[in-house]
């Protein structure tokens, strides 16, 4: 029995359409998959966004409840610009993204709102302590 080259075809493209068709992905492996880019981002971004990056000292990374509510921080030593070494505390969070196929992905930022208002703290209480003095 001999088969025509068309059906051959027609079972190669057939084949490949099915291979290749988008499928939904279930909320489990959805966040599973987000949790995932987000550890993955969150590594790229505190490792190569340091200048003088030396090594890490402690990260802390939370993905619990909604992706708003993700957050991370690492405690890096960098080299400074007279050669020392110093340690910073740098905090992230997290948001979801549509790329340019359509695809939620995963996205890791510096949150410089905490920094500051961290920052602003520190001040604060500095004014606070000399303030106090006699």
């Amino acid at each position: 029995m001999k088969i025509a080259p068309a059906v051959i075809i027609a079972a190669l493209v057939g084949g490949l359409v099915v291979a290749f068709w988008p499928r939904e992905e279930s909320p489990a492996k959805e966040r599973s998959r987000h949790q995932r880019e987000a550890e993955l981002e969150f590594l790229s971004l505190y490792t190569n966004g340091v200048v003088g990056y030396q090594r890490t000292i402690r990260t802390r990374v939370s993905l619990h409840g909604h992706y708003s509510q993700w957050r991370a921080e690492s405690e890096v030593e960098f080299i400074n610009a007279i050669g020392g070494i110093e340690r910073t505390n740098l905090p992230f969070d997290f948001s979801v993204e549509v790329d340019q196929n359509g695809v939620n992905r995963t996205r890791c930022h510096f949150d410089w709102k905490t920094c500051l208002a961290r920052d602003q703290n520190m001040t604060r209480q500095e004014l606070e302590r000399r303030l106090s003095k006699p």
